[in-house]
C-alpha cells in the first residue's frame, strides 16, 4: 500500500481483522510512505473484508490524522483451489534406518525380508479433501493400514497410508502408490508417488518367474516359492518341497533353491 502525506514524520499502518506483519510504522517525511502487505487466502466460501487504517503524526503536539482504506478478498463456491501432494517412503523391516526415498539393497539368502511404505498424503490446498482410490501393486493382501477414511483431510493437515510386501525373489522392486482427493464441488484428482526402489541381488530363478533385475514384482503375500526336491523332516519321513507348508506372514518358514528350512 503506498500513501501520499503531508507535514507527517512517521505513518503507521494496521488492519482489522489482524494481519500477519502489521502493525508497522515508516518514516514518511519524503510525504510518501510504502507498506508491503500479504492478503492471507481466503478457504471460505464467503468473502473476508479488511480494514486498513493509516496514523499519520506529525510534528509533536499536533493531532495524529488518520485514513482508512478496505479490501475484500472473495470466497469460491468451493472454499478455494485444491490441491494435494503424494510422497513415498520405505524402509527394511527390523532396521534402525528411518524411511528414506532412496533405493535399499535387501539380502534375502539366509531370512526373509520384508520392506515397509509409507505413502503421505498432505492437503495444500484450501478446501478440506476426501480421499479415496488408494491404490500400490506392492502392498501384501492385509497390511494396508492408515489413511483418513470418510474423514475429510483439513487444509494443511497430513495422513499416512502403510503397508509391507514380503521379498521372496531376487530382481529390482519398483513401486509407485496413487491416492484419489475431492473437494466439494470439484472432480476427483489422482496422484501418483515418487517411484521407491529396493534391489535384491542374485540371480532369477525358475521358481520366480519374472523376477529379473529390471521387472516389478508383484508376487502374493502367504506364497513359498519352492522346488520338488526330497528332504528328510524332523520326524524322519521324506517329504517333497512342493507339499511345504504356504509361507505364512510373521512366520520362518522360508524356502529358496533347491532345499527347504524352518528355523
Amino acid at each position: 500500500m503506498i500513501a501520499n502525506v503531508k507535514n507527517a514524520t512517521t505513518c503507521e499502518l494496521s488492519a482489522t481483522p489482524a494481519i500477519a506483519g502489521l502493525p508497522i510504522s515508516t518514516n514518511c517525511a519524503s510525504g510518501a510512505a510504502s507498506f508491503p502487505v500479504s492478503l492471507p487466502a481466503n478457504g471460505s466460501e464467503s468473502p473476508q473484508t479488511y480494514t486498513f487504517t493509516l496514523k499519520v503524526i506529525g510534528a509533536p503536539g499536533a493531532t495524529p490524522a488518520t485514513a482508512t482504506a478496505i479490501a475484500t478478498v472473495q470466497g469460491t463456491a468451493s472454499g478455494g483451489e485444491a490441491a494435494f501432494t503424494v510422497e513415498k517412503l520405505q524402509r527394511l523391516a527390523e532396521s534402525e534406518a528411518g524411511y528414506t526415498t532412496e533405493t535399499l539393497t535387501a539380502a534375502i539368502e539366509q531370512t526373509v525380508q520384508t520392506v515397509e511404505y509409507e505413502i503421505v498424503v498432505k492437503n495444500t490446498g484450501l478446501p478440506a479433501l476426501t480421499l479415496s482410490n488408494f491404490t500400490d501393486a506392492l502392498c501384501d493382501p492385509g497390511t494396508i493400514g492408515g489413511g483418513r477414511g470418510e474423514v475429510p483431510l483439513a487444509s494443511g493437515e497430513a495422513t499416512t497410508y502403510t503397508c509391507n510386501h514380503i521379498l521372496t525373489c531376487p530382481g529390482t522392486y519398483i513401486n509407485v502408490a496413487t491416492v484419489t482427493g475431492t473437494a466439494s464441488g470439484e472432480a476427483p484428482r489422482t496422484l501418483s508417488t515418487n517411484p521407491v526402489v529396493v534391489e535384491v541381488p542374485g540371480e532369477p530363478e525358475p521358481s520366480c518367474p519374472g523376477a529379473t533385475r529390471s521387472s516389478l514384482q508383484t508376487f502374493p503375500r502367504g506364497v513359498a516359492e519352492v522346488r520338488t526336491t526330497p528332504r528328510s523332516s524332523r520326524r524322519g519321513a521324506a517329504t517333497s518341497g512342493a507339499h511345504l507348508p504356504a509361507f505364512a506372514p510373521n512366520s520362518r518358514w522360508w524356502a529358496r533353491g533347491a532345499s527347504a528350512m524352518s528355523a
